[in-house]
């Protein structure tokens, strides 16, 4: 693809520009979002794991501490086989810097998981750069990353599938480094990389199947530049015994009989039964029985339009290099990296279709599917483009390209305005709903971030020391924790609506209105509601909520 000399752009300095406004930006804002719904369970994930490390390896660390007395043992802990990997850094700051109040340590967690996203998306800037050896072509691919409304909300708080989606961009770069040079120094990266990723959720099982099948299409049996079978055996098998012992090293579930740790994680893992239900097309269903197209359509409506047609023309543009004149996977080191990023995205979405797997809150479990979409959505630009400059008519050409980019810009600026205008609640965004009648369709705030503001709005409007609240859902007690102590101190939890002085609702679980009269605060992203708070001005004595 050649782009005319102004739009190649050598220099570094738009690159090094680019990612330090972007963690500016991050650094100034991480702290304005709420506490999501997992986040003091994902915490104590970090501290049971954390104790046990310590108590292993350095005994004397605990000394005189005591930094979670009702926290189990990691052999008593419910969820001793989730992998810790992410969780124990905030955990280890938080010991390090002595943090004591819960306000200072869920920021903490905060900026850990957009620390953490921010390096992702560097790496996802090579990747691009890689392929398409155009720097202006992967800071936008990176841009495009970046102004997706729910992904970067979600890379401020959400603890369990960002970090995930983050080290699946890391390991896919030391992937197509691995396939590309094939040395063992490589290797070692590779594994290490592949290794965290599985540590933190068994999908991380992707990488190494990747690896050993690509690495076996590039054998000289298959292709004439290909590599020997016995060097590539003992590549690939140096890579295995180094990523079996960074799996185990990085788990301390895994220290004590590995050989039969590992299995029971992998069987609870793809049975895992989570009772609840959702809201899904105006209807509750439960997460073990979901229709074929839920991820389909979740993924559809909360995409930017722009992106899904720019990755179904990337899509269809591999398929075509493909098959056509002639059938061949790839040719070159360049097609490989756009089967692997293929493969990335079409194997998860095919196995949570054909597998039926539970998923619920949208499709949050397959966020790293993400950057491989984006890539393919810049593969679909850069095919588009390309052909616009072969037009026989030079004119018509440079038009078609001007307007190709024009379109592409105006468009993630309308996303970023939007983003600005919503923020902090990016994560309500959908695509194609602007009214408020998707909230009788959808799950809307399920993570319950917008406690933070309504009870930022109690705290203001009464003047009494202590307020009695009444909360819809779980999130409206811990997002206590994003208030200063002061403020905090100030809210007095009641178990029934008539005690209270102000009710709370995200609508979760409970998408009509309340026959309730005097509603003082509300959230809302477009014309769509997602929060109220109702001041109670007489005493009701019943309430249909889902407190739990």
């Amino acid at each position: 693809m050649k782009y005319p000399e102004n739009l190649t752009m050598t220099s570094r300095w738009p690159v090094t520009a680019f990612f330090a406004i972007y963690l500016l930006l991050g650094l100034f804002i991480y702290k304005d979002f709420g506490i999501y719904y997992d986040d003091h369970w994902a915490r104590e994930n970090g501290v049971v794991n954390g104790i046990y490390i310590a108590g292993e390896i350095a005994p004397s660390v605990l000394e005189g501490k005591n930094y979670c007395p009702e926290c189990p043992t990691l052999a008593e802990y419910v969820d001793g086989d989730h992998g810790p990997i992410f969780e124990l850094v905030p955990t280890f700051l938080e010991w390090l810097f002595e943090v004591k109040d819960l306000q200072k340590v869920f920021q903490l967690r905060h900026l850990c998981t957009f620390l953490l996203f921010y390096v992702s998306t560097i790496f996802f800037y090579l990747l691009l750069k890689e392929r398409f050896r155009n720097t202006l072509l992967a800071l936008t691919g990176t841009a495009m990353l970046i102004v997706s409304p729910r992904i970067f909300a979600e890379s401020f708080y959400n603890s369990k599938d960002l970090p995930f989606l983050s080290l699946s961009v890391i390991s896919t770069y030391t992937l197509v480094l691995f396939l590309k040079n094939r040395n063992y120094k490589t290797a070692i990266w590779h594994a290490l990389a592949s290794a965290l990723a599985i540590d933190l959720r068994l999908l991380g099982l992707i990488f190494p199947a990747l690896t050993a099948g690509f690495s076996f299409l590039n054998l000289n049996l298959f292709r004439k530049d290909g590599e020997p079978l016995q060097e590539a055996f003992k590549r690939v098998s140096f890579y295995g015994l180094l990523l079996l012992g960074f799996m185990i090293v990085f788990w301390p579930y895994l220290w004590e009989k590995p050989y039969i740790r590992f299995p029971q994680v992998v069987a609870r893992s793809s049975a895992f039964p989570w009772p609840g239900q959702m809201l899904f097309m105006g209807e509750a269903i439960p997460a073990t029985n979901l229709p074929w197209h839920y991820l389909p359509t979740w993924f559809f409506i909360t995409t930017p339009v722009l992106y899904s047609v720019l990755f179904v023309l990337g899509l269809l543009f591999l398929l075509r290099q493909t098959f056509w004149p002639r059938f061949s996977l790839y040719r070159n080191l360049k097609e490989q990296q756009d089967w692997i990023m293929a493969g990335l995205f079409l194997i998860p979405v095919l196995a949570a279709i054909l597998l039926n797997l539970v998923l619920y809150d949208g499709w949050r479990h397959l966020y790293f599917i993400y950057p491989p979409f984006i890539y393919l959505a810049v593969l679909g630009f850069h095919t588009l483009y390309r052909k616009f400059s072969s037009l026989p008519y030079k004119q018509t050409g440079k038009m078609l390209r001007t307007g190709l980019v024009a379109i592409l810009l105006l468009y993630m600026g309308n996303l970023a305005f939007w983003m600005v205008k919503n923020h902090p609640h990016q994560n309500v965004y959908f695509s194609i709903y602007k009214d408020d009648r998707v909230r009788q369709k959808f799950e809307l705030d399920y993570w319950g971030l917008a406690y933070k503001q309504g009870l930022e709005f109690v705290v203001k409007d009464s003047d009494k020391p202590a307020i009695n609240v009444y909360v819809a859902n779980l999130p409206g007690r811990t997002n206590q924790f994003s208030l200063p102590p002061k403020q905090r101190k100030r809210l007095v939890y009641v178990d029934h609506i008539s005690k209270a002085d102000y009710f709370l609702t995200e609508y979760r679980w409970h998408p009509k209105d309340y026959p309730l009269q005097k509603e003082v605060y509300q959230i809302k992203v477009d014309d769509i509601k997602i929060f109220s708070v109702f001041k109670l001005d007489k005493t009701y004595k019943s309430l249909e909520t889902h407190v739990y």
